[in-house]
């Protein structure tokens, strides 16, 4: 598990994703994002608050029901604001997945993307990333991965020690 999360995290377009596309379809490399403007410098006209209101009505019609706001972040290259919410479909219980792109100019919503609308490649490779860090259970996740990471380092400490003893000349009797 360790080893396909950390591909996933790492290498998710060279290795991951070509591995498991035989067996699970993914969509577009990248979740659904606000493409550049033709005038990138078009100036910002709405504050975060009225973003995040247009962003959080469209998510309360359209997501699962919402938990809790995650982040409010501007682009200013492309004019736009992206507000995430985790929601009750989100593997992860930390970070939230389901996100509302407004423009910063005008205030309409101009993407939306959320776990629920993930191909079947994406909703695993969500919950390998939610297990390798450990937030996909909480507190109990959280310990399960403290305790696997230890018995893998303490599995390596011995395997090097074992090789160690075997290389040390033997005292004849």
């Amino acid at each position: 598990m360790f080893a396909a999360s950390g591909l996933a995290l790492t290498l998710p377009d060279a290795v991951f994703r070509p591995a498991v596309a035989g067996i699970a379809a993914f969509g577009p490399s990248r979740p659904p994002t606000v493409a550049a403007r033709a005038d990138e410098h078009r100036p910002v006209r709405i504050g975060w608050d009225a973003a995040l209101a247009t962003a959080h009505h469209r998510a309360e019609r359209e997501f699962a029901p919402l938990r809790a706001l995650d982040g409010v972040r501007l682009d200013r290259a492309r004019a736009s604001y992206r507000i995430t919410f985790l929601t009750t479909d989100d593997p992860d219980r930390e970070i939230g997945h389901s996100r509302v792109y407004v423009a910063a100019d005008s205030g309409e919503v101009l993407a939306t993307a959320e776990p629920r609308r993930r191909l079947p490649g994406e909703v695993v490779e969500g919950w390998l990333v939610a297990l390798h860090g450990g937030t996909a259970f909480g507190v109990v996740g959280r310990a399960v991965v403290a305790v696997l990471g230890l018995a893998i380092t303490f599995s390596l400490g011995a395997g090097v020690w074992l090789w160690w003893r075997r290389r040390q000349p033997r005292a004849r009797a």
